[in-house]
């Protein structure tokens, strides 16, 4: 008899582990002074096989949510990192990340409440484990102040935050830093091929 043929995965135009994109007011922490931030690295992990299948998946972009924005000069700097994981996320951290993809930009304050979308090319192989990160940058002199987009709905993975002046010195799951509500809201953009 004759196999049936294995269906083809789906190639969803976007990966996501947020049930919702809702931003809920004042639900973020990040590692502040009250009028600026230090360094704050916000993390997720996407199995990407559970997503595509056995395809690779070419990034276009990627969009995270923005509680809320304040910039000395009405801007301030972040960096959106892309990288795949030789190992679960986060074991292995750092040695265990391979950089795929950087942005550098600038996020207004305009940007508050709203998910933010950043044009960032990658390539991620078959099979691989893909993390992403949205970095500020220590705001503290300049008065930068961004706490990430985040809700209490359903995350199907941990949300991770990472920053070391606070003592969180690898990313750490929300819940285990003592904030269990709040999923960060992180998208991936692209296609497979």
């Amino acid at each position: 008899p004759s196999g049936t043929p294995t269906p083809s995965p789906s190639c969803p135009p976007t990966i996501t582990e947020s049930s919702t994109q809702t931003i809920t007011a004042l639900n973020s922490v990040s590692c502040n002074n009250g009028t600026g931030h230090a360094d704050n690295s916000y993390w997720r992990a996407f199995n990407m096989s559970s997503f595509v299948g056995s395809a690779a998946y070419s990034v276009t972009s990627v969009s995270f949510g923005i509680e809320q924005a304040t910039g000395a000069g009405g801007t301030q700097p972040a960096t959106v990192r892309l990288y795949t994981s030789n190992q679960p996320f986060p074991t292995g951290f750092p040695a265990s990340l391979t950089q795929i993809g950087i942005a550098n930009i600038n996020v207004p304050d305009s940007a508050s409440n709203t998910v933010f979308n950043v044009p960032i090319t990658a390539t991620v192989p078959a099979g691989a484990q893909l993390v992403m990160e949205v970095f500020t940058p220590n705001g503290e002199a300049a008065g930068n102040l961004l706490f990430i987009g985040s809700n209490a709905d359903p995350e199907t993975a941990p949300s991770y935050l990472s920053a070391a002046d606070c003592g969180i010195t690898a990313p750490t799951a929300t819940a285990a830093i003592g904030f269990p509500n709040m999923h960060i809201v992180f998208n991936v953009n692209g296609n497979c091929g």
